[in-house]
This record gives structure tokens, sequence and C-alpha cells, in this order.
């Protein structure tokens, strides 16, 4: 999976976790849930959030990256075919 889906999908997780908290625990989970917000419209802006960085160490590539090895594999099997 790559990076921009895992990121959106752990921040939608993450969003629906401590929204339940909130409402079960105590309403100070919502002060996470903003820090969540403010990193998904941060990572809008200038392309980047923790948790891609986080994910870059972890070896994890972005669909641009994944794409681009595709077809660099297509051409050189067309290559040896050719």
């Amino acid at each position: 999976m790559a990076l921009e889906r895992i990121t959106r999908t752990l921040s939608g997780t993450f969003i629906l976790i401590t929204l339940f908290l909130s409402q079960y625990h105590t309403r100070d989970w919502l002060y996470m849930t903003f820090l969540i917000g403010l990193s998904l419209f941060q990572s809008g802006i200038i392309d980047w959030c923790p948790i891609m960085g986080i994910l870059r160490t972890l070896g994890v590539k972005t669909i641009c990256e994944i794409y681009y090895e595709e077809v660099k594999n297509r051409q050189t099997i067309m290559s040896s075919h050719g």
C-alpha cells in the first residue's frame, strides 16, 4: 500500500478512535482529534505530516515511486523480450 493511502487510513482511524474516547472516556481526547485534523490540513498544504516521516523511515513508498518502479520493470521485461 502506498504512503498516501496509509496516511489517510491511519488518520481516519485515529480520528474515529479519539472521537469514541471523547464520548465514553473524557472529552480531553478532542485535543488529539484537533491535532490530527491540523496535521491533515498541514499535509494538504505542504505535502508532509509527522506520520509520513515515520512511514518513510520504515521504507513505505509513495504512489509515484511505486508507479515508476512498475513502469521500469515493464520496460526491462519488454527490452529483454525484444
